[in-house]
């Protein structure tokens, strides 16, 4: 069964099938068809999830007979197999086929490819996989209907735009969906839910001193604290919200986590960068600071976050921004000296 990216929600509302394909060129809709099946999968029991990226090297046999092998403490898992060339080779295709035609039972399999070109997409392993799972299709969004998109994703957080904003927001992203996504995260902290105004949104996305937001992790990624507390009290000075500066710090906290937890399980960075569609910005600095970091850091980090959210909704007592400065503080003392 083949389907668009955004049929994917209301397909598995209905049935989750034991194997899912996902491909495509777009990497933000490539990820959120992966969080929506895990989460679908997690809802149905299915809480122990094993990941694979099957670069030059991978040891297929192994791979074949983890798939097989039941866990002593859950009895349904997650197999989740990235493989970032969309070839998995001669011995890779024919397991592949063997696991969309008889998929190992109480397992969900979810196997995510780059976009595929048109002989693969003719092979016996990519037909045998289509035919017998679900083939979750992230295509291009045209720049012609990425003010549609636009409009579609404010109106799922409660938010109404007009056309003139929707095509303001795609000429500042310049067709980029990823941008496109973190300025509308963005407004959905700056506004309330319900209408936004044209003159709102132009100022809020214009506004250089919004973008200082994102420089406060650089600045930590430097491990430069005095340019980190300069940059979070001029933005407190500017009358910055607080929320919005909460969500970029999470964003990047949930991200390193993320990346300390494969590097645990043993895959290199080139594979992580791949997987997790890391920016340039992650690719100077992570190499040097996951390997002079405590694996529990990023788990620290996100529940001392948790605690500073709470004291801006006005549940736990404390000044929230010095609790983030306090909190930039433990970040670079995260990381042994180098």
């Amino acid at each position: 069964m083949r389907i668009d990216s955004n049929e994917l929600g209301n397909h598995l509302k209905k049935q989750l099938l034991a194997v899912n394909i996902i491909h495509g060129i777009e990497p933000l809709l490539a990820q959120e068809a992966l969080d929506l099946i895990v989460q679908s999968a997690k809802s149905k029991g299915y809480n122990v999830r094993e990941t694979y990226v099957a670069d030059t090297g991978f040891d297929w046999p192994s791979f074949r007979a983890n798939c097989q092998s039941q866990s002593l403490f859950a009895s349904q898992k997650i197999i989740d197999l990235r493989i970032p060339t969309g070839k998995p080779g001669t011995t890779g295709a024919e397991i592949l086929t063997e696991l969309s035609v008889s998929p190992p039972p109480d397992t969900i399999v979810i196997i995510s490819l780059p976009k595929i070109d048109y002989r693969t997409q003719q092979s016996k392993w990519f037909d045998t996989l289509q035919k017998n799972g679900l083939l979750i299709q992230c295509n291009l969004i045209e720049r012609s209907h990425l003010a549609q998109w636009i409009t579609q994703r404010f109106q799922q957080q409660g938010q109404n735009i007009t056309p003139h904003s929707a095509e303001f927001i795609a000429n500042q992203v310049e067709g980029n969906l990823l941008a496109a996504h973190q300025e509308i995260q963005k407004l959905r902290l700056i506004f309330p839910e319900g209408p936004v105004l044209d003159s709102d949104i132009e100022n809020a996305i214009v506004d250089v001193s919004r973008f200082q937001v994102f420089d406060l992790m650089p600045a930590l990624y430097k491990r430069d604290l005095i340019q980190f507390e300069r940059i979070l009290y001029g933005l407190k000075a500017e009358a910055e919200a607080l929320p919005l500066i909460l969500w970029a710090l999470n964003e990047e906290t949930h991200l390193l986590e993320k990346t300390l937890e494969l590097k645990n399980k043993g895959l290199r960075f080139p594979d992580i960068a791949r997987q997790l569609y890391l920016k340039p910005l992650h690719n100077k600095f992570y190499p040097s600071l996951i390997e002079h970091c405590s694996a529990q850091l990023g788990i620290k980090l996100i529940h001392e976050l948790h605690h500073i959210d709470r004291m801006i909704k006005g549940v736990k007592n404390g000044d929230p921004w010095h609790a983030i400065a306090n909190w930039g503080l433990i970040f670079v003392r995260g990381f042994k000296k180098t």
